[in-house]
């Protein structure tokens, strides 16, 4: 069946560009009397091959490059600005979708140059935006949001729509890297609404995944695939194949979270192979790494770390700050795992650092944690309870982000009963809360250590018998 369909998408792409071909070759050889439609021919020309290359760019990216190019060899020669400057803007896409930042920063930057000449009220602010995805997959995410904002400002002054969806998925996205979720399912839900209004499938379709990560991130499985799944079933029906890789990909995810470690490998390979026909070097990465969790999973934990480092090696040549953190953890978990814990220290700390820098709250959190057990194990517990009380302390800033969000649908009931409280009320009440936290936090602390405890005191004992 597979073969079967591939075949007739090799055939239909055959066609496309066989027919695209004999519309330029006639176009080319037409001799107009005019000069004005000889301008209208070759603009035509360009505005026809950068929509093919958008049109490719998550189907097949060489093709997509290809009408970049010829696109901009077109403008070139006719000295049109505009041409040139969306040519270059669509080549640098490729090329950051592919992995080389810093070429699509170079093409970025020449693109953005010649739209502020021109004073292109969408080329700028899709300039930046492209911009700020840069600074985004480094982990530089407060470059990022700068640069998103200023995309947004102008969008917002020309009420370019689809602009202002873009900029505030963007912004969304970054405060879900941050764990500030609330904020990120605030933005998410501002985009969709203005995307479903604009009928745009193809950015609905992101935003329905970045949606489905919120719930999954608040533990949320079932309300994640449900928006997975739909985000899978409209990639399918536009053949939108890096968005069915990423589908896939995070499906996948929740089958490993739920044990169904067949069906999430499964569901990486498939992704891997479509990242792989795209060159998309991240995902393959990520992809990599993930069918390495569940090898860790299932007791093979030299064959994990082996995949950890190959995905950490494409994660370094991309300077993928957020990934590369996450993955030093991993490989230090195993560390850990096999007892080698001045080791496992020394990985968490690199990966603590490069998360602290980039605000990563989530590896944060999860380095504190492990780095608490590292330290209990070789009876440092000076360094111990240090972790721990950091692992508390960021580990409840999170949990009240989720309670907000949880409690978001409820607002409106809450606000009519806290009206019909008198004041003294509230104030007991809210005394009570603070007096109840406190306690709470003294026990989570004393259950944390005893566990810590236990947990060494169990290793000792399995590793004598």
């Amino acid at each position: 069946m597979t073969k079967i369909i591939s075949k007739n998408i090799r055939t239909s792409f055959f066609l496309i560009n066989f027919l695209i071909t004999l519309i330029l070759f006639v176009q080319s050889n037409t001799s107009y009397s005019k000069n004005n439609s000889d301008t209208a021919s070759y603009k035509q020309k360009i505005t026809t091959l950068n929509k093919l290359s958008e049109q490719f760019r998550n189907s097949d990216r060489d093709k997509s490059l290809e009408y970049a190019q010829h696109a901009l060899k077109i403008s070139e020669k006719n000295d049109d600005k505009k041409g040139i400057a969306t040519s270059l803007k669509n080549i640098g896409i490729i090329y950051f979708f592919n992995g080389d930042i810093d070429i699509a920063k170079n093409y970025y930057l020449k693109s953005l140059k010649i739209f502020k000449k021109l004073n292109d009220k969408q080329g700028i602010p899709a300039c930046y935006n492209n911009i700020g995805l840069i600074y985004q997959t480094q982990g530089e995410y407060k470059k990022a949001i700068n640069y998103y904002n200023k995309s947004l400002k102008i969008d917002k002054e020309n009420k370019n729509l689809n602009g202002i969806a873009t900029g505030l998925n963007n912004i969304g996205t970054i405060y879900n890297y941050m764990g500030e979720y609330d904020k990120a399912i605030k933005y998410y839900t501002q985009s969709i609404k203005i995307y479903t209004n604009l009928n745009n499938e193809q950015e609905i379709i992101d935003c329905l995944i970045n949606i489905g990560i919120i719930y999954k991130n608040q533990n949320l499985f079932k309300n994640a695939l449900s928006f997975y799944k739909r985000a899978l079933s409209l990639a399918g029906e536009k053949n939108d194949l890096y968005s069915k890789a990423v589908c896939l990909y995070n499906i996948g995810g929740i089958n490993y979270i739920k044990n169904d470690y067949k069906s999430a490998t499964n569901n990486f390979t498939q992704s891997l192979l479509i990242r792989e026909t795209l060159n998309d070097k991240k995902g393959m990465a990520l992809c990599i790494k993930a069918i390495g969790k569940i090898y860790e999973e299932q007791g093979y934990i030299d064959k994990a770390n082996d995949l950890y480092f190959q995905s950490l090696k494409i994660y370094e040549e991309l300077n993928d700050k957020r990934n590369i953190a996450a993955t030093l953890t991993f490989i230090g978990n195993n560390l850990l795992i096999k007892e080698n814990f001045t080791k496992a220290i020394n990985y968490f700390n690199q990966s603590l650092k490069i998360a602290s820098k980039i605000s990563a709250r989530p590896q944060i959190i999860d380095n504190y944690k492990l780095m608490t057990i590292s330290y209990a194990a070789i009876r440092d517990f000076d360094n111990a309870f240090k972790y721990l009380n950091l692992y508390t302390a960021l580990n409840d800033t999170l949990l009240a982000h989720k309670t907000l969000i949880n409690n978001s649908n409820n607002k409106f009931s809450y606000n009519t009963i806290k009206n019909k409280q008198t004041k003294e009320d509230i104030n007991q009440q809210e005394q009570k809360k603070s007096n109840n936290t406190l306690i709470l936090k003294i026990l989570l602390i004393i259950t944390s250590v005893i566990i810590i405890i236990l947990a060494f005191l169990l290793i000792k004992k399995l590793k004598k018998s």
